[in-house]
C-alpha cells in the first residue's frame, strides 16, 4: 500500500524535476494497482533523471513485492547509506529480509515434486493491519476535528450575540436608561459559553489533526520525494 505523498517542492523551470515527478506519479498508480514490475520501471527511470534516496526505497519495495529479495536488500542498503530519519525501522526490516534470503528452503518430503510456496508475509511494521489502523486513525481524526470546528463555530456565534448584548447595555448607559437585568444575564451567559465552546473546539480540532497525522504515518508507504 502507498501512503499519501509528501508535497513536491515547486521549482519552476526544472524540466528534470517535472519529468521525474511525472514518472513518480505513474509508478505510484501502477504500484497501487499491483503492477509492481511496471512501477519498478517508472521509479528506476525517475531515479535516472533525479537520483533521490527515496527512489531507492520505492525500488526496494517493488523488488520485495516481486519476491526479488536480493535486489530489494541492495536497494534498501543504498537508501540506508543516505542516513534517512527512519533508518532504524528500515534497517530492522532489512535484517528480516536478509534472514529470509540466507535461510535454506525447507526440505520437501517428496524431492521429485516441485512445491510452490507462497511468498512470506511482510513484517508487522509494513503489514496491511498497519494500513487499517492508519485509516481508522485518519477517520477518527476527521470526526473529532470536525466536531471541534463545529463547537468553535458555536462559540463564535455566542460571541457575536454577546457583542450585541454589550452594545445594547452601552447604548442604555449612554442614554441614561436603566439596565435590563435580563440583557446583563444573557451577556454573562454568552461570554461564558463563548469561552467554553471555543476552548473545547480548539482542543478537539488539535486532537483531530494529531490523529490524522498519526494515521498517515501508520499507513504502509512508498516514500515520496521532495523534489529538491
Amino acid at each position: 500500500m502507498l501512503c499519501s505523498a509528501v508535497a513536491v517542492a515547486q521549482e519552476g523551470g526544472d524540466l528534470d524535476t517535472d519529468a521525474a515527478r511525472a514518472l513518480f506519479k505513474r509508478g505510484t498508480v501502477q504500484y497501487e494497482a499491483g503492477d509492481y514490475r511496471g512501477a519498478l520501471a517508472m521509479f528506476e527511470q525517475a531515479k535516472a533523471i533525479k537520483p533521490l534516496p527515496a527512489f531507492d526505497y520505492n525500488i526496494a519495495r517493488c523488488h520485495e513485492q516481486l519476491g526479488e529479495l536480493d535486489a530489494a536488500v541492495a536497494a534498501y542498503d543504498r537508501y540506508l547509506a543516505t542516513q534517512p530519519p527512519d533508518g532504524d525501522d528500515v534497517r530492522a526490516h532489512v535484517t528480516l529480509l536478509r534472514a529470509r534470503v540466507t535461510s535454506p528452503p525447507p526440505e520437501s518430503a517428496h524431492p521429485t515434486a516441485a512445491v510452490a510456496t507462497p511468498p512470506p508475509a511482510p513484517p508487522s511494521s509494513l503489514s496491511p493491519s498497519a494500513s487499517h489502523r492508519g485509516r481508522a486513525l485518519t477517520i477518527a481524526g476527521a470526526v473529532v476535528g470536525g466536531a471541534g470546528l463545529v463547537l468553535a463555530g458555536a462559540g463564535i456565534g455566542l460571541g457575536v450575540d454577546g457583542d450585541k448584548q454589550a452594545d445594547a447595555l452601552t447604548a442604555a448607559d449612554r442614554d441614561h436608561r436603566p439596565f435590563d437585568s435580563a440583557v446583563e444575564h444573557r451577556l454573562a451567559n454568552d461570554r461564558a459559553g463563548e469561552i467554553a465552546l471555543c476552548t473545547i473546539g480548539a482542543v478537539a480540532t488539535a486532537a483531530g489533526v494529531v490523529l490524522i497525522v498519526l494515521g498517515r504515518r501508520a499507513h504502509a508507504r512508498v516514500y515520496a520525494w521532495s523534489g529538491r
